[in-house]
């Protein structure tokens, strides 16, 4: 008897182990046969203000392909930005559970404009150089990424992409969060990227009065946002975006929280349509039971779409972000540009 007691007990350690440990999300990236890469030079109203444009966004663009051997990024740490439970010795047991709640999408900075993604939340580190973070420094070269945006761009006209660095973080600053050099820095990385003559500078636009096509003019354009003030490069987050975290892991709580989401209409909107996991006994539990974060939003597209109210939150707030923006599960990707096209068709 006591065998058996003995056994079940290291089956049930070996088995929690097992589950903390694997990093693997283990959803398919299935992708849309539709290549959406000319939506918006296709489909949008010329006179359509750009931040009433509707359009796909994706959380944490680039964080996608940790491993266990990512690294914990210390900078974003050492800000007070991360969760304490990150830190070994207990973030060295977890580190596989946490890297399968903060892998945000599968499919690179192609993959999701192909799929109509036009916002594109990021959150950088610079630490002997700048990488991609989300928890963990993902393995992602963040030159090549912003690389091949600009080829896409260079094979388009009339495609408008917000670059938004929600989160900077620095190794050189004093509370280790962005400051204006580092956001000169990431200006230097978006010119060796190719980026720069896309780039639509802040100071020379209303944003409260330009239209699609005043943005647009003779090609694609790029508008980069950050948390920098008066800017003449960039656009102020605190006054040009609005986006509201509902920082909650029930279906229920996010929906109510969509709905009742309506604020400025001078500027970008941004409908977080993403589930976060609660760091609590019954939040953990529940991650556990979904196992990652991109198979919970698999399964949140769906009912998402089928919201009788999603097109008048869509007009309300048209940025729609979400996790695994261009897996096109059930249909997901082609269903939520065919709404976003139809909406973009008149002023």
């Amino acid at each position: 008897m006591k065998r058996a007691i003995l056994f079940l007990f290291v089956s049930m350690v070996v088995a929690l182990t097992a589950i903390l440990a694997m990093p693997w999300s283990f959803v398919a990236h299935d992708t849309s046969d539709q290549d959406y890469s000319t939506w918006m030079a296709d489909h949008v109203h010329p006179d359509r203000r750009l931040v009433d444009v509707a359009m796909p966004g994706a959380h944490d663009a680039f964080a996608r392909g940790y491993t266990l051997r990512s690294p914990l990024d210390q900078v974003a740490m050492d800000s007070g930005y991360g969760n304490a439970l990150l830190n070994p010795p207990v973030g060295s047991f977890i580190k596989g559970f946490m890297i399968r709640q903060s892998t945000t999408q599968i499919g690179d900075v192609t993959s999701l404009f192909e799929a109509g993604v036009r916002y594109f939340d990021i959150r950088l580190t610079y630490d002997d150089g700048w990488h991609i973070t989300h928890n963990y420094i993902a393995p992602v070269d963040v030159l090549e990424e912003l690389r091949a945006l600009r080829d896409k761009l260079e094979s388009t006209s009339g495609e408008i992409v917000l670059l938004d660095f929600q989160w900077v973080f620095d190794a050189r600053s004093v509370d280790f969060f962005a400051d204006a050099t580092t956001y000169d820095d990431l200006l230097d990385l978006i010119d060796e990227a190719g980026l720069t003559p896309y780039v639509l500078p802040a100071s020379e636009v209303d944003l409260t009065k330009l239209t699609y096509d005043e943005a647009r003019e003779d090609g694609s354009r790029v508008l980069l946002i950050a948390k920098t003030g008066a800017h003449p490069i960039f656009f102020d987050r605190e006054a040009h975006l609005e986006s509201v975290w509902h920082n909650t892991d029930s279906y229920d709580v996010l929906i109510e929280n969509i709905a009742a989401t309506s604020g400025d209409v001078d500027c970008f909107r941004v409908m977080q349509a993403v589930k976060t996991i609660q760091v609590d006994a019954g939040g953990v539990i529940q991650a556990i039971g979904s196992w990652s974060l991109l198979r919970r939003a698999v399964g949140f597209h769906t009912d998402l779409l089928d919201e009788s109210d999603f097109e008048r939150w869509v007009r309300s707030t048209p940025i729609v972000m979400s996790d695994a923006s261009d897996i096109n599960v059930d249909g997901f990707v082609d269903q939520l540009m065919e709404l976003i096209i139809q909406i973009n068709l008149t002023p």
